[in-house]
């Protein structure tokens, strides 16, 4: 498996590959299921607030399994929520804006 992921959040199909990503994970937590009913739920229309409780769930999964890089596209408003979370403490997180809409937000596991 690669040390590096990348996820677009903004786009629903982008969903699919999230969701087959954190795959790996169900088996060993069962909680993780509760993510992906909230994950598929939310498919068609993509909120700020599902996009950063699914890039937060996608930051979790990447430290327990070791990636050293994470690349996540979400909406504006989203990143700056994402932002300001305390998941991130600790982390390398740099961030860029694309266009006027959308935010690259890049983390580094140490």
């Amino acid at each position: 498996m690669s040390n590096k992921k990348s996820f677009n959040l903004t786009e629903k199909g982008e969903y699919d590959k999230a969701l087959t990503w954190l795959n790996v994970f169900f088996a060993l937590n069962p909680g993780l299921f509760l993510i992906r009913g909230m994950i598929n739920f939310f498919r068609s229309s993509v909120p700020d607030t599902n996009q950063v409780d699914a890039a937060i769930k996608l930051i979790e999964a990447g430290k327990k399994n070791g990636l050293k890089r994470m690349r996540i596209k979400v909406s504006k408003k989203a990143g700056m929520k994402l932002k300001v979370n305390s998941i991130l403490d600790g982390l390398g997180v740099s961030t860029k804006l694309k266009g006027k809409e959308e935010m690259i937000v890049k983390i580094e596991y140490k």
